[in-house]
């Protein structure tokens, strides 16, 4: 993914932002080149993020991974392209167990995209807030199975 993040609404409407770049290439001015950086210029100052009527703190310091948590409590799917090296893809996603039928035909197109990670860590949520546990699913496979996704070419 040439992206370093991407939310999914619960209309299914995917949102990418920021430019994947090998971690000791990434030049630290580049706001595009870092994940809350360019989240904060591409998606929470348009139109379309504010008509989502989330809950978004934006401090000093943060990194979105930490807003990740609490938007994904609102219901909006968040990626981190956390790579640091091709050759260690690696993502995290923040999801509520309550997925929308959009949100699930959207992870559906995006299944490709999301089994070339060599990691990948799917964290789920509720309304009651993150598992106490902290599940964390490391397959796309195995988490689409458990929350009813169809898997490309095959219907659940």
């Amino acid at each position: 993914m040439q992206n370093l993040g991407f939310i999914i609404d619960k209309n299914g409407i995917v949102t990418y932002f920021g430019s994947w770049v090998e971690y000791d290439k990434r030049e630290k001015e580049n706001r595009n080149q870092q994940h809350t950086t360019s989240f904060e210029d591409e998606v929470e100052p348009t139109e379309y993020f504010k008509s989502l009527n989330l809950v978004y703190k934006k401090e000093n310091d943060h990194w979105i991974i930490y807003e990740a948590e609490n938007i994904s409590l609102q219901g909006v799917i968040v990626g981190i392209n956390n790579t640091y090296y091709k050759d260690r893809q690696e993502l995290w996603m923040f999801v509520s167990t309550d997925l929308t039928a959009a949100q699930k035909e959207s992870l559906n197109d995006l299944y490709e995209t999301l089994k070339k990670f060599n990691t990948i860590k799917i964290k789920t949520s509720s309304k009651l807030g993150f598992n106490i546990e902290g599940y964390e699913y490391t397959s796309v496979d195995d988490y689409f199975e458990d929350y009813g996704i169809d898997l490309p070419g095959r219907k659940m």
